[in-house]
Order: C-alpha cells, then sequence, then structure tokens
C-alpha cells in the first residue's frame, strides 16, 4: 500500500517499485496486489488494511513518501470528522498546515526527461514542505507513526507479517 510513488505513476506495472520487488523474489507462484493510490496518505493506508486482509495475504508493505504524505496525512487527519480519532494534537486545525502552491508554480517545476524517453516534472519546492519544522508536519509524521501502529497491532494475532519502508 502507497501512493503514487508505490503505484508508479508514469510507470508500467513491471517497472514500478513493487513491480521490480515481485521480479526479484524467487518465489514461485507469488502474487502481489498493489493497493496504492496517487494522493493516498496514513489514514487510506489504514482503511486499505481490512481489504487488504481479505485477500490473506502472507506480507503487507506500506510505504510512507516522506515528499508528501506527512501534510497530506495531517490534512486528510484534521480536515475529515472521520479519522478525528487519528489527531495528535487537538490544539492544531487544519488550518495550521503551512501555505503550499499547488500545482507548482513554474519556476518550482524541474521538468527532466530520462534516457528511456520517460518524462515527469520534479517539484522540490512542495515536496520539502512535508520535512520543514512546523507544528502540522510533526503532527503529520504522528499520525503516520499511530497508523503503523494500529496496523501492527491489528495483524499481530494473524499470521501476517507487516513491513514498512520510507521513500
Amino acid at each position: 500500500m502507497g501512493d503514487s510513488q508505490t503505484y508508479g505513476n508514469n510507470a508500467v506495472v513491471e517497472r514500478n517499485w513493487p513491480g521490480f520487488l515481485l521480479s526479484g523474489l524467487d518465489i514461485n507462484g507469488a502474487t502481489l496486489y498493489n493497493m496504492s493510490v496517487g494522493g493516498w496518505a496514513a489514514p487510506q493506508y489504514l482503511n486499505m488494511l481490512g481489504k487488504a486482509l481479505a485477500f490473506r495475504p502472507e506480507v503487507i508493505i506500506i510505504a510512507f513518501y516522506s515528499g508528501n504524505d506527512p501534510m497530506e496525512s495531517f490534512i486528510q487527519v484534521y480536515g475529515n470528522p472521520y479519522w478525528q480519532g487519528l489527531i495528535p494534537d487537538k490544539t492544531l486545525t487544519a488550518g495550521d498546515a503551512p501555505k503550499s502552491v499547488f500545482p507548482a508554480p513554474k519556476e518550482d517545476q524541474w521538468p527532466v526527461t530520462f534516457n528511456d524517453g520517460v518524462k515527469t516534472v520534479f517539484t522540490p519546492t512542495l515536496r520539502l514542505v512535508s520535512n520543514s519544522d512546523h507544528p502540522a508536519v510533526q503532527a503529520g509524521y504522528k499520525i503516520m507513526s499511530e497508523v503503523a501502529r494500529v496496523v501492527a497491532e491489528a495483524v499481530a494475532s494473524r499470521d501476517v507479517k507487516v513491513l514498512f519502508t520510507i521513500i
């Protein structure tokens, strides 16, 4: 589970990182379900857990992306009453998120063409917001940590391993 970084926006399935992982496993008959969606963050990963467990997996991998998961987690939790149980700091509100411009202005976009012809645009200024020293960012990381704890607790009584990675 993850966001666009795990889904592999702009990549064919075999060339996203979960596809490379599967091709690198020497396990006959291994099946990998990429339950990732662009724009998701920690609350959605938690929400997807029950559906993932229905597949009776041996391993669940959750990939947190430091480029936007802290802020997206903050915005989701503080902006949606459904997630209020994950709020780590009751003194903050959704309006306390650091301001960033989306989509990033042209001067903050770095267009790149890779050797294989694939094109993308990097937006480092926008990504740095999720790694700034800001109370909302700190709350976002606490939300991610709490989601990891809840997921680990939910699978502890099952024969399922859970792995977390940070991209």
